[in-house]
């Protein structure tokens, strides 16, 4: 008898958080799961560490670190980066805001000099762009300072 009432609370359970599920905000939805896998990575990674198995533990910490937006294992090796969840930001960071970057930043970004042509512009912004894309396992952020240092330079 015990069974049929801890299965049906289980049952209620269940059909109440798909219920939620449908009716939630998807991005506050995929950050709760972000957050629930970071953390359930780093336990089992803290697990693995104890038991002696360094090399599994370091492997989920980095999954770890990607769930929760730090780019440490990303091309440039920096922490830090993109982790909101948010379309506007990718992944994490603050979103980019249009407008804001001064032209020194800008040739700054593509790491060009005063004076440089149209054709070094462009060549540098698809060289950068190349490494930090975020199908590349870059950044949007990046990605779209770098657009918008190009942006800025041609003043479009």
């Amino acid at each position: 008898m015990i069974w049929f009432v801890l299965g049906g609370v289980l049952l209620a359970g269940l059909l109440w958080f798909l219920y939620r599920l449908a009716y939630a905000d998807s991005a506050r939805v995929v950050s709760r799961a972000r957050t629930l896998g970071a953390a359930a990575a780093i336990i089992v990674g803290l697990g693995l560490a104890l038991t002696g198995r360094i090399g599994l533990a370091v492997v989920l910490f980095g999954a770890a670190a990607g769930l929760l937006g730090f780019g440490g294992f990303g091309p440039f090796g920096q922490l830090g980066g993109n982790a909101s969840g948010g379309a506007a930001g990718g992944m994490g960071g603050r979103p980019p805001q249009p407008g804001q970057m001064s032209r020194a930043e800008a040739l700054e970004v593509l790491g060009l000099r005063e004076g440089a042509s149209a054709d070094e512009i462009k060549q540098a912004h698809r060289k950068l762009l190349g490494k930090v894309h975020p199908d590349r396992e870059g950044t949007t952020y990046l990605a779209s300072k770098i657009n918008e240092a190009k942006d800025v330079l041609l003043k479009k």
